[in-house]
């Protein structure tokens, strides 16, 4: 008060009163306070501190509460910038030409497996031709098998 406030002015004659009133209450108070070996000091001194934890207590019970509808007045912590957009049509992967490009390249497959098959059970009625098989059958042997 004695930032804002002059000597003369009321309230801080009011103030300096009452602040002189408690001293004064204060010293008859630390006067009338039992020893500290009286038989009842021990209770006193149990009853300020559960009085103290208490106030402690509803303090920090009031700020939990208030902490509690401050976090539910703010809402989500998550906040959508930019929502998701269905495209107008798809990029990757496109399926249809997965499943010809499959189909083309498997056909090719079993069209170059129908040929050498039918090309070998034709060498081998041949006796000339099955000859030249055996001959490449044992160059593929010696060349894989080692002998």
């Amino acid at each position: 008060m004695r930032g804002y406030l002059t000597e003369e002015n009321p309230q801080w004659q009011l103030a300096q009163r009452e602040l002189a009133s408690l001293r004064s209450q204060l010293l008859l108070a630390e006067r009338d306070q039992p020893n500290k070996n009286a038989p009842g000091a021990e209770y006193l001194n149990r009853y300020r501190d559960f009085k103290y934890q208490e106030t402690l207590f509803e303090l920090m019970a009031k700020q939990y509460e208030m902490a509690r509808l401050d976090e539910a007045r703010e809402g989500a912590v998550i906040q959508v910038v930019d929502p998701a957009v269905v495209p107008e049509w798809k990029s990757k992967p496109k399926r249809a030409q997965i499943a010809v490009l499959t189909a083309l390249a498997s056909g090719f497959a079993l069209l170059l497996f129908v040929f050498v098959r039918e090309s070998l059970h034709k060498g081998k009625s041949d006796a000339e031709s099955s000859g030249k098989l055996a001959r490449i059958g044992s160059g593929f042997r010696r060349l894989y098998m080692g002998k």
